[in-house]
């Protein structure tokens, strides 16, 4: 059996090593649900939702928005309906009044809303 000189060992223990390093990269990222991240080409082909009847798991989903400003969302709009305000949304400025949402959060998510 012919032998490999060391220098060309050296070579394919690094070339292996290196298909095997991106193999387990591609591989984490599909099992892991990995897809890069591409915005619409326009806010009307994406789902919106409006704060005065979405649930705050679908609130949440907003980016900058995580279960407990969503929550706030649907706390603060309960404690007004149950106030007689049928709808205490009426604009982006009045989520404005609930805790945990200010200037940034709101431009984040402006797109995503509507108001009826």
């Amino acid at each position: 059996m012919p032998t490999v000189p060391t220098e060309s060992r050296r070579v394919l223990c690094l070339v292996a090593l290196i298909v095997i390093t991106l193999s387990a990269i591609v591989l984490g990222r599909v099992y892991a649900g990995w897809r890069p991240h591409q915005a619409p080409a326009d806010s009307k082909s994406m789902l919106s939702l409006d704060p005065n009847t979405a649930t705050w798991e679908e609130l949440a989903c907003l980016p900058s928005l995580g279960p407990s400003v969503a929550k706030a969302i649907v706390a603060y709009r309960q404690q007004k309906q149950s106030a007689g305000i049928a709808r205490p949304f009426s604009s982006e400025a009045d989520l404005d009044k609930v805790a945990g949402i200010g200037p940034r959060t709101l431009e984040e998510i402006r797109p995503y809303l509507h108001f009826q």
